[in-house]
């Protein structure tokens, strides 16, 4: 039997494995902004191009004849992928309510959802009389990029500055900050709306002024937290009107509530959704998104209880990583120590995730145990 042209918009080293399982079935028509991006030696055909370039994009997808197209574990070009989908299904496909952090937050606080107080940033001079510390945020982006927490206005200003060409031509989100534990959530709502969670992820966060991810305890166990979010979820999802979707999303639980920091319609990024998750359920978690883009019956395994630590190192640490790689190796729980590709680009990039270490264990003494331990390592 034929095969079947689908497009992938975003050839990264994180989105190897999606790549890999969709080409089984289908010849992939590849797109990447990057001519050297490594997924480039899985597509039957390359190009090399902006994935905002939407338009330019869906002139390929017809000449290719393209029934689908895809993007694995990124944000980056799911405006475009929305796009060509609805011009391809001849269908209305609008989560534009989703991407526009602004809006979203406005449809949760009219739905009762609880919200931190927030508004768009227009002027130097609303911020003179507000209560801080305040998050800011571009009210479309992900990966933390532009994101810094300001504790006083002199502060923003100067802060504003060091990250403006995060927010050019961009409308900024300002946003009350809440203190205490971040976490993520990683599953699917499938096309009778029932709600799987894959996995909660616990994370550690970077001090401030910068807000990133430095280490993440993903399958965290907390049953008071899980019953709250499928509440949550359910709520949520009717609200947004999504169904059959995969969906990561970032939240703070405060004194009995969630609250939502950040949503995606993706997989999370770094190896979590396409490798980690696929190990807690013993099941290919990018097989479980293509069907799922293909309207087909998904039958999700139950998750196991084993839990995963996973450790970002940047532009200072990578050095000492690679000197005392036979040490963490020792360690129990240890899995593997993962080099990103592309490197010399990273390490232009201040904080950029240049690699991380991988720890499981069915046990969280154990792992936290190693974690210490690992901690003791690096930090010596």
């Amino acid at each position: 039997m034929k095969k079947l042209n689908v497009a992938v918009l975003g050839l990264g080293e994180h989105q190897l494995k999606g790549i890999q399982t969709l080409r089984k079935n289908y010849n992939i028509i590849g797109f990447d902004f990057n001519n050297f991006a490594p997924g480039k030696k899985f597509v039957k055909k390359f190009y090399n191009i902006q994935l905002n370039k939407k338009k330019e994009i869906l002139e390929l997808c017809y000449k290719y004849g393209i029934v689908k197209s895809f993007a694995f574990n990124t944000e980056a070009p799911l405006k475009t992928i929305y796009y060509i989908n609805s011009k391809i299904e001849k269908k209305k496909i609008n989560l534009h309510h989703v991407q526009n952090k602004y809006l979203l937050r406005k449809k949760l606080k009219k739905n009762l959802l609880p919200v931190p107080k927030f508004f768009i940033f227009k002027n130097i001079s609303q911020l003179k009389k507000l209560n801080y510390p305040f998050v800011v945020k571009p009210v479309f982006g992900s990966g933390s990029r532009g994101v810094f927490f300001s504790r006083n206005y002199l502060e923003f200003k100067r802060l504003f500055k060091k990250f403006y060409f995060n927010y050019k031509n961009k409308k900024i989100l300002v946003e009350q900050y809440l203190p205490g534990t971040e976490f993520a959530v990683d599953g699917w709502i499938d096309k009778k709306c029932n709600i799987t969670i894959g996995a909660i992820s616990k994370k550690e966060r970077s001090k401030a002024p910068n807000l990133f991810d430095k280490s993440l305890i993903i399958n965290y166990q907390n049953k008071k937290i899980k019953d709250k979010l499928k509440i949550y979820l359910k709520i949520l999802f009717s609200v947004l009107k999504i169904q059959n979707q995969i969906f990561h999303i970032e939240f703070k639980y405060q004194k009995n509530k969630i609250y939502l920091i950040d949503f995606s319609i993706r997989g999370a990024g770094y190896s979590v959704y396409s490798e980690i998750l696929s190990k807690i359920l013993k099941q290919n978690t990018d097989q479980i998104f293509i069907d799922m883009c293909f309207n087909k019956l998904v039958r999700i395994k139950k998750p196991s209880k084993e839990l995963f630590y996973i450790f970002f190192f940047n532009k200072s640490q990578i050095k000492l990583i690679k000197k005392l790689k036979r040490e963490i190796q020792k360690l129990k729980s240890f899995r593997k120590i993962k080099f990103y590709g592309n490197l010399e680009n990273n390490l232009k990039i201040e904080n950029s995730r240049l690699g991380h270490i991988l720890l499981a264990s069915f046990k969280m003494n154990f792992l936290k145990k190693d974690i210490n331990l690992l901690r003791k390592i690096i930090s010596t």
